[in-house]
């Protein structure tokens, strides 16, 4: 799996990208808003399944800071990033 913390500045955007496998976002601080609309706050668990596309964008006055476990990757612009790539 692909595991990381992640810090976006508000207002950024995360782009349209896809998941190879499951992927278990932790929200640490922060609250960003998906392309469906859904809210993720401080606290909140935001599970994904695999072939599940999406976009989010950080919202409110805090840095938007997560946790990410991602099996197998994910799909950004057709190109996988996954376990064994650095750029992941």
């Amino acid at each position: 799996a692909v595991t990381g913390v992640v810090r976006h500045a508000p207002g950024a955007r995360f782009p349209e990208h896809d998941h190879v496998g499951d992927e278990t976002v932790l929200i640490l601080q922060g609250e960003c808003v998906d392309d469906d609309g859904s809210i993720y706050r401080a606290g909140d668990v935001a599970p994904r399944g695999p072939g599940s596309p999406h976009s989010y964008r950080a919202v409110g006055p805090l840095p938007l800071l997560t946790l990410a476990v991602v099996h197998g990757g994910v799909v950004v612009g057709g190109e996988i990033y996954g376990p064994s790539d650095p750029r992941a």
